[in-house]
């Protein structure tokens, strides 16, 4: 039911996992065969644990397609790399505070035409920091995940 975050049209609004490994999958069933040929993601984050520690917006984004409503007939259509929010320190004196600012800007990316009645969405990674604990991978958190059939340029 939550999942539904990831398509409800607000990039404000953002799902993220109750896990980080095994990675979550996530199936839409569009009820009929659609054509597209661009993603729109918007990525934002719900967990951070500094900026060394990271944070939990999706950095890769692997998106899946079946032509029919069988998983089995389901492929990897292609894994999107994500820019992910911006750690932020400013210091205070002897003081510093330590933040991520979300990026807000869409990200944009054009596919071959594409025919799917099955989309998944599977966030591989997110933005942990390599020196981040593994007890402080919590989560992986997507934001909004857009499919469009844009006219050719």
């Amino acid at each position: 039911e939550k999942a539904k975050l990831i398509i409800d049209g607000q990039p404000a609004t953002r799902w993220a996992s109750n896990t980080y490994k095994p990675a979550p999958v996530i199936t839409f069933d569009l009820q009929r065969v659609a054509t597209f040929n661009r993603i729109v993601v918007f990525n934002r984050h719900t967990d951070s644990r500094g900026t060394g520690g990271g944070n939990n917006a999706v950095h890769q984004l692997e998106i899946r397609v079946s032509p029919t409503a069988d998983r089995k007939d389901m492929r990897v259509l292609k894994t999107l790399e994500l820019l992910g929010p911006k750690g932020v320190c400013i210091k205070n004196g002897a003081r510093q505070i330590c933040f991520f600012i979300d990026n807000t800007e869409p990200q944009v990316f054009d596919l071959p035409a594409t025919q799917a009645r099955l989309v998944e969405i599977v966030p591989k990674t997110a933005f942990w920091g390599e020196a981040a604990p593994g007890e402080w991978k919590t989560s992986v958190a997507v934001s909004e995940v857009m499919l469009f059939n844009a006219p050719a340029k």
